[in-house]
């Protein structure tokens, strides 16, 4: 069952508009930004977008992360999934969707509440900004 763990409080905690969060290989960021995430979605229509460098890289890390707290949450259904599009609908309408900044135009244009930059360090400041 999931947990919620110091880590998750810390982030909880942060009041500016943009947080950054750092630490080391495995020091489970990811993985407890992710549920904050879901729990807005789940509770308020939002358009969340979680980005990193590429989609290989999206699929070993959030992507993975993202699939696997939804199950031990209970909150998947594999009929919400859009596996085109990288893309979770909520029965509340709210979306959590995963896409590559491998070019700054995809971040461009874009409506979005929230996004999440995974391994921010590995994108370029055109992007973030």
């Amino acid at each position: 069952m999931f947990q919620r763990t110091t880590a998750i409080n810390k982030i909880l905690s942060l009041n500016k508009f943009v947080k950054g969060i750092q630490g080391g290989t495995s020091a489970g960021k990811t993985y407890g930004i992710i549920p904050i995430l879901i729990d807005i979605a789940a509770k308020q229509i939002n358009d969340i977008s979680i980005v990193a460098e590429s989609i290989p890289h999206l699929k070993r890390g959030a992507m993975k992360d993202f699939k696997k707290i939804m199950i031990e949450t209970g909150r998947w259904f594999d009929n919400r999934w859009n596996a085109s599009d990288f893309k979770y609908t909520f029965a509340n309408g709210s979306t959590i969707e995963f896409f590559s900044a491998d070019g700054d135009a995809k971040l461009r244009g874009a409506r979005r509440d929230y996004l999440y930059m995974n391994e921010c360090n590995n994108m370029t400041f055109h992007s973030y900004t």
